[in-house]
């Protein structure tokens, strides 16, 4: 079998063309310790106090303490699956998000404010938002969705 290099250049420049299109760029760190429901991250350095993150299990935390090499989060679940070494990723450059003042009762997360409005489907919370240019309230938890 010969290898052309003609062929093998095209299927480089193709690849190299292709290259980081679907690419995500998040920031991450690592736990360096974890207990009493709060990690300490190391890595997250451009991350601000009350942003949102999410841990490799999907456990959500938010950032209270931060120091010069690491950030403190306060975790939003039990510690159980959390180890040192495992990666925590930075949700969004805002971080907003609303919760429930009855944690760890209530775990609600959201990124819609809440109104004083049930789901007719499931009962739960529903928050006003805008859905392809039109007000709408939408279910928190089964995005049910109706005009306001």
């Amino acid at each position: 079998m010969q290898i052309n290099p003609s062929e093998v250049t095209k299927i480089l420049k193709e690849q190299i063309k292709k290259f980081g299109e679907n690419a995500e760029v998040s920031e991450v760190g690592q736990v360096l310790s974890v207990g009493d429901g709060i990690a300490r991250i190391y890595g997250l350095t451009n991350v601000q106090s009350g942003e949102l993150v999410e841990f490799e299990n999907g456990l959500k935390a938010i950032v209270l303490n931060l120091e010069e090499d690491n950030v403190g989060v306060v975790l939003l679940g039990p510690s159980k699956g959390i180890k040192e070494g495992d990666i925590v990723k930075r949700n969004s450059k805002k971080g907003e998000f609303y919760g429930c003042s009855n944690y760890p009762k209530c775990n609600f997360i959201s990124k819609y404010r809440p109104v004083n409005k049930k789901c007719p489907e499931c009962g739960y919370l529903m928050a006003k938002r805008t859905y392809r240019k039109k007000d709408v309230y939408e279910c928190i938890k089964c995005k049910y969705r109706e005009e306001v």
